[in-house]
């Protein structure tokens, strides 16, 4: 997301290409669901390794649709995440994808820890929900509105890094993060973009 240039630099946002005026904006920031806020972020990230049955209840105001059984599993998949690699306050701007090692490999290896052992009917919705609650600086929400909003600039950030190692679709998504705000990858991989967890990187730092 940034801003749009010149005299519209004070009148209009640009997200993914798209321009927005400041009132349209801020009407929908205004908008949006105060419970949300006051449930589901205000209370914070909480324990640094571990999910609770509470932050499992928070995901709720933003439509999770998490049972208690994928809740006990989330509850159990946390034991042993890799939480201590990818600290509280971790930012996604920091995370470089074309530094191997660093911060944006360690956010793909907690995201896959909970993905790769997913159970069925827990995609990356509800996955994203979750680790965006305890790392939100990092891991945004993400669901097919968010994709389909940075399709176009994900396959053009996919076509920019064919060297990328995760670029190769397997049939389930890898994608780490998509979009700086909100929401969940396609059952299967259709598009290049969104089976490379740099491109959608890019696709969300680069809008």
């Amino acid at each position: 997301m940034n801003r749009a240039g010149g005299e519209a630099a004070a009148t209009a946002l640009v997200i993914a290409g798209r321009s927005i005026d400041i009132d349209t904006a801020v009407a929908k920031a205004h908008g949006y669901p105060a419970v949300t806020v006051t449930r589901y972020d205000l209370p914070g990230p909480g324990p640094a390794a571990v999910i609770t049955a509470d932050e499992i209840a928070r995901t709720h105001k933003v439509r999770s649709r998490i049972s208690h059984a994928q809740r006990d599993w989330f509850i159990r998949t946390a034991v042993d995440a890799p939480w201590e690699a990818v600290p509280t306050a971790a930012q996604l701007i920091d995370a470089d994808p074309n530094l191997g090692g660093e911060l944006y490999d360690r956010a793909e290896a907690l995201y896959d820890h909970f993905r790769t052992a997913a159970p069925r009917h827990v995609g990356v919705a509800k996955i994203s929900k979750v680790l965006h609650l305890k790392r939100p600086g990092l891991f945004p929400i993400l669901d097919s509105k968010v994709m389909a909003f940075y399709r176009h600039h994900a396959r053009a950030a996919a076509a920019d890094t064919p060297t990328a190692p995760s670029v190769r679709c397997s049939g389930r998504p890898s994608a780490t993060t998509c979009a700086p705000t909100s929401t969940a990858v396609p059952s299967r991989c259709s598009a290049d973009a969104w089976c490379s967890p740099r491109a959608s990187r890019y696709a969300g730092s680069r809008p």
